[in-house]
């Protein structure tokens, strides 16, 4: 490969000459090294090679990114990201062994290329190159921790419209500006893009260079679903959020979502019907988010900004039966605070509060609604001759469905789960699909007091019975802190008096998940826990009091609470 004035092998050979391994080189072995050395574009998600492969030569990164994966033993793991100027596959040059790790192609790559010949030539002819080798053998030891031990937030990400008609400028736009709160962000445009017969070294170098000098890169995708532009973003992004019509089918022509990616919505959840559990079926996306036109939009937005760039804060809200209402209080206080949830999960009466936050009730709207279902219309009454339970929970399976008027979880404003347990497989089950009633009924069906629900296949009851605070859970798909709600952790029975039944069956209840609770309290970034002592499973008549436990216990700890919000 010869360089010639103004052509691209003198820009690579100008680059080769600013690059660690070569920079103690002189021009005349640069150019020595170019003429016998090859150019190879790798597009992303492509191997280099593989763990375990002939070590055949030297590759230096002229553009892109790379990460070296330990495929074996199982499972697989990064053990770091490699980008412009960084040498791969020296060492088992040098030793004559296999490749001890792959080497897969993250962004897509220019990468050159010198044989294991002209390398050991190199080796031979030139000290300056036998050092500089040397050097970069010692970052190679220095930089051996494992990159999936610092779980990396997403660098680049990409906005994509799949259909057209969807405002994927404005909500690139708007996605940006909230990262910026927090971290340094460019946004890469269409009309910014060079041309695309250059897709590896032009869009690569200018990826580079904005990756480089910012903690995010947001690329905008053009306004036809199907262009090359489009296809390339897709191709370099650390996550993809993908945006399509919420009220639209995902049957008919247009690109496929990458495995993987995140769906966004546009359009108001009540007004997404079935198409939502629709496109869920189809793209099997990691998270889906709903980006509302008009006075929703902007905080809409700012909330999908935050879950990609996993800075969002979750809720998560433990069972407790009455002491639950303390999580009213909670949410009044937050939102007075200024504390955006973006994210709620719960067990029980927690996942009753969730459930009807998550669907757009205020926390006036929960307590209003309390107080006329629990307090003035107790659903708790229907006893019966105990062969399965204490209640029939005809009553509050109607209050149930009457409240949750129908709504399906998947098309709630905020992302919302609650848990259950299969008493006959004897696990956790999470729900995060179907009418919210049905998730909801489940995991407040106390062992004793309310009858087990058969869905599906399983005998489920009430979640706290395996895991009453389920921040584990919460934490799984990386989003953010998590704020967490006690309700059990301060409610010891006190004077010394025996509990009645219903306390005494929901208390045993909980007992197989106290170690389980123990943990996931301390998962959490901030605790909560409403001094909620002496409140009976049935103590619903004590509403305004157990708010204000909770309202108290959130004020205390909301400088905590803010500072999670500004991370």
């Amino acid at each position: 490969m010869t360089a010639r004035p103004g052509t691209p092998e003198a820009e690579l050979a100008a680059a080769l000459a600013a690059m660690p391994l070569f920079a103690e080189l002189g021009a005349d072995m640069v150019a020595a090294v170019l003429s016998e050395a090859t150019v190879r574009r790798l597009p992303a998600h492509e191997w280099l090679f593989r763990q375990g492969d002939e070590a055949d030569a030297l590759y230096v990164v002229s553009s892109g990114r790379l990460e070296i994966v330990r495929e074996t033993p199982a499972p697989a793991a990064v053990l770091r990201r490699l980008g412009w100027g960084a040498a791969i596959g020296e060492l088992a040059l040098l030793t004559g062994t296999p490749r001890s790790a792959g080497a897969r192609a993250v962004r897509d790559c220019e990468l050159v290329v010198i044989r294991r010949d002209e390398m050991l030539r190199l080796l031979h002819d030139s000290p300056p190159f036998a050092i500089a080798l040397i050097r970069a053998l010692g970052r190679l030891v220095r930089a051996s921790e494992p990159a999936a031990a610092r779980r990396a937030r997403p660098a680049v990400l990409a906005v994509v419209p799949l259909r057209p008609g969807v405002p994927v400028v404005q909500l690139a736009d708007a996605i940006a500006g909230e990262l910026r709160a927090g971290a340094r962000v460019a946004v890469l445009r269409p009309d910014e893009a060079p041309g695309a017969g250059e897709p590896y070294t032009a869009h690569g170098r200018l990826l580079d260079e904005r990756e480089h000098h910012h903690d995010h890169v947001v690329l905008v995708g053009g306004e036809d679903p199907a262009s090359d532009w489009n296809a390339y973003c897709v191709r370099q992004a650390d996550r993809v959020l993908a945006v399509v019509p919420a009220a639209a089918s995902p049957h008919g022509p247009g690109p496929r979502a990458p495995a993987g990616c995140d769906l966004a919505l546009w359009g108001a959840p009540a007004e997404s019907g079935r198409a939502v559990a629709a496109w869920l079926q189809a793209l099997q996306p990691r998270a889906h988010h709903f980006v509302e036109p008009g006075a929703r939009f902007a905080p809409s937005a700012a909330r999908t900004a935050r879950r990609v760039a996993g800075r969002s804060v979750g809720l998560v809200l433990s069972g407790g039966g009455a002491a639950g209402l303390a999580h009213v209080g909670v949410l009044a206080a937050l939102e007075e605070g200024g504390v955006a949830v973006d994210r709620i999960g719960g067990c029980s009466f927690g996942a009753l509060v969730g459930g009807l936050y998550a669907a757009g009730r205020s926390p006036r709207d929960l307590l209003a609604l309390f107080r006329h279902e629990l307090v003035r219309h107790n659903p708790f009454n229907d006893y019966t001759v105990p062969r399965r339970a204490l209640l029939r929970g005809r009553k509050s399976e109607l209050v149930l469905r009457r409240v949750c008027r129908g709504v399906h979880i998947e098309q709630l404003a905020l992302d919302f789960f609650c848990v259950s347990a299969d008493m006959l497989a004897a696990e956790v089950v999470v729900h995060r699909r179907g009418e919210l009633a049905d998730a909801l009924l489940p995991s407040m069906s106390v062992p004793g007091i309310a009858p087990p629900v058969r869905q599906g296949g399983r005998l489920l009851v009430d979640g706290g019975v395996l895991d009453n605070l389920p921040v584990d859970i919460m934490q799984e798909l990386d989003e953010g802190p998590v704020i967490a709600v006690d309700v059990m952790r301060r409610a010891p029975l006190g004077d010394g008096r025996i509990p009645g039944i219903h306390e005494t069956l929901l208390r045993a209840g909980v007992l197989g998940s106290s170690r389980t609770s123990e943990a996931n309290r301390a998962r959490a970034q901030v605790l909560v826990a409403p001094d909620v002592r002496g409140i009976g499973m049935l103590a619903f008549r004590r509403l305004d009091a157990i708010v204000a436990a909770g309202r108290e216990a959130a004020e205390a700890a909301m400088d905590e609470m803010r500072a999670l919000s500004l991370r």
